[in-house]
């Protein structure tokens, strides 16, 4: 319901704090799929935060990495940076 609420608002910029994390695992692939249909007709930029890894890359153009919640450094997909070789 929260997704459709702001989808209607048409803002530059989502953000989505692990929208998918209560839901069961064949239901969050699916909607992830959902999501990426979603963000490409609309064009807008999403922030997408969340702990899970597959998510990260199934969802992701780019993708940040927070260490120790400090430091942030910003990676393209398939780099062969260390940080997203943990990642992964």
């Amino acid at each position: 319901m929260a997704i459709g609420r702001a989808l209607v608002r048409r803002p530059a910029i989502y953000l989505m704090d692990e929208p998918l994390s209560s839901l069961d695992a064949k239901l969050r692939a699916e909607l992830r799929v959902e999501l990426k249909h979603i963000q490409a007709d609309l064009g807008a930029t999403v922030l997408y935060v969340t702990h899970d890894q597959v998510e990260a890359l199934t969802m992701a153009s780019r993708i940040g990495i927070l260490e120790q919640g400090a430091s942030s450094r910003s990676v393209r997909r398939r780099t062969s940076t260390s940080g997203l070789r943990t990642f992964t």
